[in-house]
């Protein structure tokens, strides 16, 4: 990238930080359901953990709870 790429991304992202700080009840959705969403999906499917690939089912929640929250 670009230097000037580089500095208008850091420009929206600040832009877009400020505004989401000035309204933090925008946030607790972001966070809360998927948040939910992975303790209630890691408690149904625990057992499964012992059958992927990867190992730990829990692993495998978190990363979907993150491409949720965003």
């Amino acid at each position: 990238m670009s230097t000037l790429a580089l500095r208008q991304t850091a420009a929206l992202s600040h832009r877009s930080l400020v505004g989401r700080l000035r309204q933090p009840a925008a946030l607790i959705p972001a966070f809360v359901f998927p948040l939910f969403f992975a303790a209630l999906g890691a408690s149904s499917f625990s057992t499964l953990g012992d059958r992927l690939p990867g190992g730990s089912y829990l692993q495998f929640v978190v990363a979907g709870s993150i491409t949720q929250g965003v």
